[in-house]
């Protein structure tokens, strides 16, 4: 092999090794949907919810709703942080990469990319991987919502635009630029969240 080429590859593997342990320390920010850049949208029996709306109650908890998952089961919200740096476990068992990336809470993507495995792929009996730590957090939903700037208004049906903007005290114009899905002001989907910003209630000076 020339000099050249063999001085490239070695680079090329350094560098590849110097972003795998940037990635592990949490400095490097991930271009996939796979997890950072996510949107954090979740679904609850009340809608759609996105963590990024209670960022500063999350806060209070030191939880970075971008660094984060979440599921939601009724009124129970689980938010998953990922910790910072990777660890490695080895396989004692026979386990599975489903048993695997259940067992730590790990998104299946990001497990396999991790370990630069394939899907289904046979794992053997101690085998090194590298996973992600999460700390878990437990909330209501009820416990998000009354921490969030909005109010989240599921449209009925035959419900109207006009209806919820004069029920809210709100324009329709403020509406739709907050809630950019909304196409057609006439017909609203029916089930659909829409959000609106809470107003703070002004206090009334009486005078002695």
């Amino acid at each position: 092999m020339e000099k050249g080429t063999e001085k490239k590859l070695k680079l090329k593997k350094q560098y590849k090794e110097a972003l795998a342990l940037l990635t592990g320390i949490g400095i490097v920010t991930f271009t996939t949907k796979m997890f950072i850049n996510m949107p954090n949208e979740f679904e609850t029996y009340k809608g759609k919810r996105n963590l990024k709306d209670y960022e500063d109650f999350l806060e209070e908890y030191d939880i970075d709703y971008r660094n984060s998952r979440v599921e939601a089961e009724g009124e129970q919200i689980k938010i998953f942080e990922k910790q910072k740096g990777t660890h490695i476990v080895t396989l004692t068992n026979p386990n599975t990469i489903d048993d695997i990336v259940k067992l730590y809470n790990m998104d299946k993507r990001e497990f396999l990319e991790l370990n630069n495995l394939k899907d289904n792929e046979a794992l053997k009996i101690e085998t090194k991987l590298k996973i992600y730590w999460y700390k878990e957090y437990d909330f209501t939903l009820e416990q998000l919502d009354e921490s969030s700037k909005w109010i989240y208004h599921c449209v009925m049906p035959n419900e109207t635009l006009t209806q919820i903007s004069e029920c809210y005290d709100i324009s329709i114009d403020e509406i739709k630029k907050i809630n950019k899905d909304i196409m057609n002001e006439d017909k609203v989907e029916a089930y659909t969240t829409i959000k609106i910003p809470k107003k703070e209630k002004t206090k009334k000076l009486v005078k002695k």
